[in-house]
C-alpha cells in the first residue's frame, strides 16, 4: 500500500531522471496489473489514495504481496519500502547497458 501511495505523488511523477535519456526525463504515472486504485484531490491539489483492491478484493495488510519492478526502484532513494524489503528476486542481474554491450559485439552495430 505504501509503494501505492509513493507512486501517486505529483513529487515522486515529476522526478528527474538522469542517465542516458533512454529511459525518459521523469518518472511518469506507475502503471499497476490486477490493481484498482481509487483516488481523491486533497485540497493541496495532491491526489491521494483513498483504497486499493488486488484482483477485486481489498489489500489485507496482514497478507504478503509479490510484485515486480524495474530495478531502478529496489535501491531505496524511490521506494525504501522495497529497498528495506527482507526478500528480494532480480530475474535478469544484468544491466542494460551490458546487454546492449553484448549484443553489440555479437551482432555488430546496425
Amino acid at each position: 500500500m505504501e509503494v501505492i501511495r509513493a507512486a501517486h505523488t505529483k513529487e515522486l511523477m515529476e522526478t528527474k531522471l538522469k542517465g542516458l535519456g533512454f529511459r525518459g526525463e521523469v518518472i511518469g504515472k506507475m502503471v499497476f496489473s490486477g490493481v484498482d486504485i481509487n483516488v481523491r484531490k486533497a485540497s493541496n491539489g495532491e491526489l491521494q489514495v483513498t483504497d486499493v483492491t488486488f484482483d477485486g478484493r481489498p489489500l489485507d495488510p496482514d497478507k504478503v504481496y509479490r510484485f515486480a519492478t524495474a530495478d531502478t526502484f529496489t535501491f531505496g532513494r524511490f521506494f525504501p519500502e522495497i529497498a528495506y524489503a527482507s526478500e528480494k528476486k532480480y530475474y535478469m542481474p544484468e544491466l542494460l547497458r551490458d546487454l546492449l554491450s553484448e549484443a553489440l559485439q555479437t551482432y555488430g552495430s546496425p
